[in-house]
């Protein structure tokens, strides 16, 4: 005997209710209660951004595009169950060597307001860092107007700035920029590892040494654990460097960015899967170095997408353990409770 034609479409019905929840759904797996490294895009940097992509080496096909606001960082921060997050200002980026943008300074201060007025929008939910270039003329004087605007911190990124800590000059034009942010009581977010495979250990000893010490009393959260992205043997060797700062600085920390490989970018014939497995390993071991309560979870997103850091995160359960795992999922940086602080009265 066939059943009723209705069970048939009762049937239907649910099958179509399933398969709308995975469509919707994040993958299973714990949640982190903030993303600590995520961009948004101005107009302005819209048309900017694949300009500096491709000075950088980027393919056409990778390059970012459109406008991106607060709206839809939360509609993702809402999808995958994430609370809060850190938008770093991309105004760093019009200060790049390779192109000449006209009208710099306005373009990076117009940038900095935008990040500060999205975060805003959503002032229980989101932050905002402004980007600077440490070797701009104008860089003290932003770190100074930053200070008034709605913001927790300063971002720099000593890859896109072509920054070369081996010149004393560079070196210093850092560690001032580092010791007024700090002097006004600003967090500091900084992508230390600078152009091309040489990363030398020793000037992140110098580091560690001379202008780390003037931080101890703000939040100092390296991006990329340290590194720029990946976890190769000059990011791991800076890990050792950074892992013996931990205990004389109570708010350094490390934010997963970028750390993992994802397929497409370490494709090799057979060897794909090892070289996966690899970087989990060299990822968890960092992990332990630095210990996990220094280890913040970051996306990058609109760079990548929540997915390729979120799931071979919750794959290092294996190798880092339940509860470290937990421990990174839970941990949030100070500046979430310094929101509003820099707000102009």
């Amino acid at each position: 005997m066939k059943p009723p034609l209705r069970h048939y479409a009762s049937l239907c019905l649910i099958v179509l209710l399933l398969l709308g929840a995975c469509a919707t759904s994040p993958p299973a797996g714990r949640v982190p209660a903030a993303d600590h490294h995520v961009h948004l895009r101005s107009e302005i940097a819209a048309q900017a951004l694949p300009r500096v992509q491709l000075a950088r080496g980027y393919a056409r096909h990778e390059l970012s595009q459109g406008y991106q606001d607060a709206d839809a960082l939360i509609q993702q921060l809402d999808r995958y169950g994430i609370h809060q997050a850190a938008i770093l200002s991309l105004g760093y980026m019009y200060a790049i060597p390779e192109v000449a943008f006209d009208n710099e300074y306005d373009k990076v201060r117009r940038e900095n307001d935008f990040t500060a007025e999205q975060a805003a929008r959503h002032p229980d939910r989101l932050v905002a860092f402004c980007g600077v270039s440490p070797l701009a003329e104008y860089a003290l004087e932003e770190i100074r107007r930053c200070a008034t605007l709605n913001v927790v911190g300063i971002k720099m990124h000593m890859a896109n700035s072509a920054v070369d800590l081996s010149r004393d000059s560079h070196f210093q034009a850092l560690h001032d920029a580092t010791a007024l942010a700090a002097e006004l009581e600003l967090s500091l977010l900084i992508h230390l590892r600078t152009r091309g495979h040489r990363y030398d250990s020793e000037w992140v000893q110098r580091f560690v040494d001379e202008t780390l010490p003037l931080t101890r009393h703000v939040t100092v959260q390296l991006a990329h654990m340290g590194g720029g992205g990946g976890m190769d043997g000059p990011t791991s060797r800076a890990t050792r460097v950074l892992a013996a700062a931990v205990d004389s600085h109570p708010k350094l920390y490390f934010d997963l960015s970028g750390a993992f490989f994802r397929e497409k970018d370490v494709w090799d014939g057979g060897r794909t899967a090892l070289r996966l497995r690899q970087n989990r390993q060299a990822v968890a071991e960092a992990i332990q170095r630095l210990g996990p309560e220094r280890v913040l979870f970051g996306s990058d997103w609109d760079s990548l997408e929540y997915d390729d850091t979120l799931a071979p995160l919750n794959r290092l359960r294996s190798l880092i353990g339940d509860e470290a795992l937990a421990r990174i999922h839970g941990n949030r940086a100070p500046y979430f409770q310094q929101a509003g602080r820099h707000t102009p009265d």
